[in-house]
């Protein structure tokens, strides 16, 4: 993809950044299996929606910021969980990714940042942690559960959203097919120790310019914006591209799993018209 200009973004360091399966976060199985345990006792999602033999691969990428706690996060794992019972049921190959930092404030990177004497413009300073819940080949059956780590409050810390789509797409260039890229928001990037040694712009720049770049690649991209908490903001992404889930009654898996629909329905609807010009794009998929 498109990357944006370097004079806009740069990193202080990776060598402190990680990938990691999800299973390895869950270092108290019995932790684990509780947090699965709750999201099977939740009351069942209304699955509405069918994908048709039209419908191309999806890659899912979740935010998994502090913002996120609490019934947000519990809700939108049940919701992921319902699509991709969905996709499974369709026979739709899908992959669930999520996106965070190791730590608050920084971390090594920062540490490594003030011994070298704290250069002005240093860029990112914290640690990514990027994490796979879900590969395109993984059976949904033996990860289904692993989507519940997720609602591990000492997992969701700070979050760089140009880097993780960068990183989720960078995946997609072992794909057999094009997929669709459907992002999960809650608010605008933020990292405390980036931002307070860089201009305030640096991550919120990155991401639009991040996503303008899917745009100019006629990458086929939705991001679902979780719009409720009072005094949340959003980047606006380009037109068409932003579901917006209106969360002011209370956090509600049926309402974000509706719009995760709604985001991959309309990805998928363009990807096919792209790839079959002359092909209705009702023919995409079907109620």
């Amino acid at each position: 993809m498109t990357e944006a200009p370097a004079e806009q973004y740069r990193v202080y360091t990776k060598a402190h950044d990680r990938v990691v399966r999800a299973t390895d976060l869950a270092s108290d199985p019995a932790e684990a299996d509780a947090a699965a345990e709750f999201l099977r006792n939740r009351k069942p999602l209304t699955q509405t929606h069918h994908a048709s033999k039209h419908a191309h691969p999806a890659r899912i990428l979740l935010d998994l910021s502090g913002s996120m706690r609490g019934e947000l996060i519990r809700s939108t794992c049940q919701a992921l969980q319902g699509l991709g019972d969905r996709l499974q049921a369709s026979g739709v190959p899908f992959e669930v990714l999520g996106f965070t930092t190791l730590g608050w404030k920084g971390g090594q990177s920062r540490k490594d940042w003030l011994n070298d004497g704290r250069p002005k413009n240093p860029g990112r300073l914290s640690d990514l942690l990027h994490v796979i819940f879900k590969t395109m080949e993984d059976d949904w059956g033996d990860c289904r559960d692993s989507i519940a780590i997720a609602m591990n409050a000492k997992l969701l810390k700070e979050n760089i959203d140009g880097e993780a789509v960068e990183w989720a797409m960078s995946r997609a260039q072992s794909d057999p097919d094009e997929a669709v890229l459907v992002m999960i928001s809650d608010g605008v990037p933020w990292c405390n120790a980036t931002l307070g040694f860089n201009p305030s712009g640096i991550l919120a720049d990155h991401m639009a310019a991040t996503m303008q770049g899917l745009q100019d690649d006629g990458v086929a991209f939705r991001r679902v914006c979780l719009d409720g908490a009072p005094g949340r903001e959003h980047l606006r992404g380009p037109a068409g591209r932003d579901v917006f889930v209106d969360l002011q009654e209370g956090w509600n898996g049926q309402a974000i799993f509706d719009a995760l629909t709604t985001a991959v329905d309309g990805a998928q609807a363009e990807l096919h018209e792209k790839q079959s010009p002359d092909a209705e794009s009702s023919q995409a998929l079907c109620p």
